[in-house]
């Protein structure tokens, strides 16, 4: 099999959208998904995120932005929860998953490994016990509000273990220009466009 390569902005969306297919219904909350992130990329080799000292816990303005872009793409729905924010739940979740795991593994197999074990051990945290795990984490309490708890180490361009096909897959279907532009042809009525085309006759 060789290897290629995707880039750090499509792995973030891939991994950010595995992590909320693992909620099933639906991620209750920012500040939840936020710590449950942080979890998975503590110790690891591969990290994308940056995290910083915030009140609730760690948090990651990249993270947000990822997941702004999942939303925007319709991969992920917020739905509101009143004053408690929004639950985020991931779109056809169910027919996904297999595909996004096995991307995840060709990536670091020890990733999907670690998003796993963060979401069953901080998944279902009451939200009271989940800020407290994220204030008990290693340089925090000397930390000033805003500092850099854990830094992003992957590189521009992440070696994937994939044909080079399918990295293109990942690549298309992570991309926010290609899945607006998919939507817009899918919303464009073609019927009543192609009456309005003028017939040619054959010379």
């Amino acid at each position: 099999m060789s290897a290629c390569c995707i880039s750090a902005d499509v792995y973030r969306r891939l991994w950010l959208l595995y992590l909320i297919e693992r909620f099933g219904q639906a991620c209750m909350g920012a500040v939840r998904l936020q710590k449950v992130a942080y979890f998975a990329e503590e110790g690891q080799n591969l990290r994308l995120f940056i995290f910083r000292k915030a009140p609730y816990g760690p948090f990651s303005e990249e993270l947000r932005d990822t997941l702004d872009q999942l939303q925007s793409m319709d991969f992920v729905v917020a739905e509101p929860l009143g004053k408690q924010g929004n639950r985020y739940r991931a779109v056809e979740a169910h027919d996904e998953t297999c595909l996004h795991a096995r991307w995840l593994e060709a990536v670091d197999s020890t990733v999907k490994a670690a998003i796993d074990k963060a979401h069953g051990t901080y998944g279902y945290m009451k939200e009271a016990a989940l800020v407290e795990a994220g204030h008990r984490i290693r340089g925090f309490g000397d930390a000033t509000p805003y500092d850099v708890l854990l830094t992003a180490t992957a590189p521009e361009l992440v070696p994937v273990a994939l044909e080079e096909d399918e990295c293109e897959e990942i690549a298309l279907s992570l991309s926010p220009a290609f899945v607006g532009v998919v939507r817009a042809l899918a919303d464009t009525d073609w019927a009543s466009s192609l009456e309005k085309v003028p017939l040619i006759e054959a010379g």
